[in-house]
């Protein structure tokens, strides 16, 4: 017979975090951190959902956004419920909970800031990125130089993106037309 659910250990190979955890060495870490003074992106050392990206962990038996935990250390407690820990870096999605970057926002600012950084979730579960003009010309001078699963690394998006940049698929032109020419003759190129 199995033990009530309350009774059991958790499981690890769910991608959980234990509720009954963090009051050990990860608060003590975020406590210590809250006083951060650098401008670079401090990233999160445990656990980051693989789904939505961000840092969770377990805290008098419940589970915590680190980054809202950071923002509420750092700026004190949400001026109303509809508050949000929002990134002014943009980084959210790669773990970041440095202090100088958290600020509260309303979901409707938040979502502005998003548009603004380049990376949206479409309502589908898909995250989207975009790169700027510099980075793709970078992807491109990297051709041969870097591997692509290195240069997906580097800039969060997906190898398949790399391999659009370097075959000209992807960000060739701002003119619609160039765009349609280009994936025209990535098709022919292909057959």
């Amino acid at each position: 017979m199995k033990k009530p659910r309350h009774l059991r250990k958790p499981n690890k190979a769910r991608g959980r975090p234990s509720p009954r955890r963090g009051t050990g060495k990860i608060v003590a870490w975020l406590r210590e951190n809250a006083s951060h003074e650098g401008q670079n992106c401090l990233k999160y050392p445990f656990y980051i959902d693989p789904k939505l990206g961000y840092p969770l962990f377990g805290f008098e038996g419940k589970i915590l956004y680190a980054h809202r935990f950071m923002c509420e250390l750092k700026n004190g407690p949400p001026p109303t419920d509809n508050h949000e820990a929002a990134h002014t870096c943009g980084n959210a999605h790669m773990g970041c909970i440095n202090p100088n970057h958290l600020k509260w926002k309303t979901r409707i600012e938040n979502a502005q800031d998003r548009l603004k950084h380049g990376n949206y979730n479409d309502h589908k579960g898909k995250k989207h990125y975009r790169l700027r003009p510099e980075q793709v010309a970078f992807i491109r001078e990297c051709k041969g130089i870097l591997t692509q699963w290195e240069l997906s690394e580097i800039y969060g998006v997906s190898r398949q993106t790399i391999s659009g940049i370097h075959t000209g698929v992807l960000y060739a032109s701002n003119d619609r037309s160039a765009r349609i020419w280009a994936r025209r003759d990535h098709k022919n190129a292909q057959s």
